[in-house]
């Protein structure tokens, strides 16, 4: 029996940990931090090796700094569902349908960037050693999630660390030399701002119906023009600049703009007002410097009294720096909507990147978004490169129409007066007091919308897993 096709990518440990922590296999442009690896040979394009790494290959990717430690992607070449690739033969870079992948002669290829994390069937460690290191290591990070990786190490794979020249093998200076068609290689603010916003409406779609048809309306790539979304959706799945009809829109339009680009969002939206001749340009620019230098105002004196709904984003963007704090904030006054709003708002300023650990470590959670982002840059650079789409998980509201579960999460949470009994319409009779009904009458539990999402709002859901697994016994 023929041995089956091993695909690889090889990098460094410090490439992988932000690998994680942003969400794709990127170029170096969607890195925060890089060390140098194979990523910058060929820009906007990928290197997977068939079987077998060359051994200047697997040198280069810790080149830069002595420190570094390799490790080896594992790529699932069956996550890739269309697009054309490219293989080297005779020298030459040729294109090859990903269903003609297998049978190709060819030992390496690119693809064009990025992949998700969907596509890494394992991560390969040189050492046992190097691989506790680096679950230890993610440990410390807020941003390295590594549940649903699979780390690796095996005597038999440790040899793929030392593999023999060959003189078949090409250089690096060899493939850079090679004519290739060049790529479009976008910048990923808006990609790692869409991941953030989906992990962000995920999380908030525990508060009711109308934060997860929000959520529905992205997951299924569909606009509903019966729910309103500030626009969101036009500006960034279908990278359409909003309408500047107004001052008001214009400055809304400025502020996702700023949300999405800027690396001081606070500073740049200041300078930005400061810089417009409208006095009420100035005077909002004064009342945010001075709300930033600490107002004598409680924050919800402040935020009451604030006008308009821009001028309450603005002030909820100053007074809280990212999700967690988000998260972490008790105010009455704030509705269902509200969150949705504000939600998507910092997921946009935090990208996927500063998403909580906590979320992103929900079951199914980052692969799914991990694929969302990678297909919507692809489809954004027209490559025809299309990544599978992971399971998606369920929300608590989507868990919450099983009545089983319904009667557990209501228990579990002491949420019970969030809910009422029905029972169907039928004949009874009342024997010692009690109603008693002929054969079998399950009742049904409806929820309590606005008492639900009084109790529900000021809830971490930290506990997401352990009520996903309970439902999947249950359902």
């Amino acid at each position: 029996m023929a041995s089956k096709n091993r695909w690889f990518i090889p990098t460094n440990t410090e490439n992988l940990k932000m690998i994680i922590a942003q969400g794709l296999i990127s170029s170096p442009k969607g890195f925060q931090k890089y060390y140098k690896d194979l990523l910058e040979i060929l820009p906007g394009y990928i290197l997977i090796f068939k079987n077998k790494i060359p051994p200047e290959m697997l040198k280069y990717v810790t080149i830069e700094d002595n420190t570094l430690r390799q490790c080896i992607l594992e790529i699932d070449i069956k996550n890739i569902v269309a697009g054309i690739l490219f293989a080297l033969s005779d020298g030459k870079w040729v294109e090859v349908s990903i269903s003609d992948i297998a049978s190709s002669t060819s030992v390496i290829f690119l693809i064009p960037a990025p992949m998700p994390l969907s596509s890494i069937s394992k991560v390969i460690f040189k050492t046992i050693k190097y691989k506790h290191s680096f679950e230890d290591d993610a440990k410390l990070y807020s941003n390295v999630p590594i549940s649903e990786i699979k780390l690796h190490y095996t005597k038999t794979d440790e040899k793929l660390f030392n593999p023999k020249p060959n003189i078949t093998d090409i250089s690096i200076n060899s493939l850079k030399n090679i004519e290739l068609n060049t790529l479009m290689d976008n910048a990923y603010t808006k990609t790692y701002a869409i991941g953030g916003l989906l992990a962000n409406l995920f999380y908030f779609a525990k508060n009711g119906q109308l934060s997860q048809k929000i959520l529905d309306v992205w997951f299924l790539d569909k606009k509903s023009d019966n729910i309103e979304d500030y626009g969101l959706f036009e500006y960034l799945h279908n990278n359409k600049d909003l309408p500047e009809y107004d001052l008001k829109s214009k400055i809304y339009a400025k502020i996702l703009e700023y949300l999405v680009i800027s690396k001081d969002f606070k500073e740049d939206i200041i300078n930005y007002l400061q810089a417009d001749p409208d006095p009420i340009m100035e005077k909002i620019a004064k009342k945010l410097i001075n709300f930033d230098n600490m107002s004598e105002k409680p924050f919800s004196q402040e935020y009451i009294e604030a006008k308009t709904k821009y001028g309450k984003m603005l002030l909820m963007l100053f007074y809280r720096d990212d999700t967690e704090s988000l998260i972490e904030l008790q105010l009455d006054v704030l509705k269902e909507e509200d969150y949705i709003v504000y939600g998507m708002l910092f997921a946009i300023r935090d990208k996927f990147i500063q998403i909580p650990k906590f979320i992103r470590g929900y079951n199914g959670l980052q692969n799914y978004i991990s694929a969302y982002m990678a297909n919507y840059y692809h489809k954004g650079s027209n490559t025809g490169i299309e990544f599978k789409t992971p399971k998606k998980p369920l929300t608590l509201i989507e868990m919450l129409k099983n009545n089983r579960f319904k009667e557990y999460f209501a228990k579990e949470f002491e949420m019970e007066d969030c809910f009422q009994t029905v029972v169907p319409k039928t004949d009874y009779a009342v024997v010692k007091g009690k109603p008693v009904f002929q054969g079998i009458v399950m009742p049904k539990f409806e929820m309590l919308d606005e008492a639900y999402f009084k109790a529900i709002k000021f809830k971490k859901l930290t506990d997401y897993n352990k009520l996903s697994q309970k439902y999947q016994k249950v359902k």
